[in-house]
Parts: C-alpha cells; sequence; structure tokens
C-alpha cells in the first residue's frame, strides 16, 4: 500500500508482526527520523487516538512537559542539593 498525503500528514500502513512488534515500512522513514533498529515510542492521545515517536521525540516531549511546570528562575538542581546540604548538616 502506498503511503498517502492528508492534510494532517502522512498516512502509511503499519503491521503487528507475530511477535507482537509494531513493523514499520521501510519506505515511511520520515524524514530520515527513523533508521533500522531505532527505538520508537507509542503515546496514547488524550483523544484516544495513538501516535508513534522516535524516542528523541518522546525525550523532548518530556522534558518539555516537565520544563512548563517549572517557575522561572527556578533550579530544581540548585533546590537538590540545598536540600541534601540541610540533610547532611542535620546528621
Amino acid at each position: 500500500m502506498e503511503m498517502e498525503v492528508w492534510p494532517l500528514g502522512r498516512v502509511f500502513p503499519l503491521t503487528v508482526d507475530r511477535s507482537a512488534r509494531l513493523v514499520v515500512p521501510l519506505k515511511t522513514h520520515l524524514r530520515d527520523a527513523i533508521n533500522s533498529g531505532e527505538k520508537l515510542v507509542g503515546v496514547e492521545t488524550p483523544d484516544g487516538g495513538f501516535e508513534v515517536k522516535t524516542y528523541s521525540e518522546f525525550l523532548r516531549t518530556v522534558q518539555d512537559y516537565f520544563a512548563a511546570r517549572i517557575p522561572p528562575g527556578v533550579s530544581l538542581a540548585d533546590e537538590l542539593i540545598d536540600e541534601r546540604r540541610a540533610e547532611a548538616e542535620r546528621e
């Protein structure tokens, strides 16, 4: 089956093999972002859909999610170091 271009992006078939692995057709290596053996992550979307992302795309999404929840000017690393120093002083 050939890929089709829809307004929402490229659409292509996926197959689940006998080992329950998701098989992405070779010609769908989007933007040269997917290489043989590369780790992919399946993500259920809030509307019940399903997305396949490369590991690096998923990692970036997770980092952005948490970064948006940290107030500007706050360093979690500095807070952790301060907490550990306070614990060490109490011992």
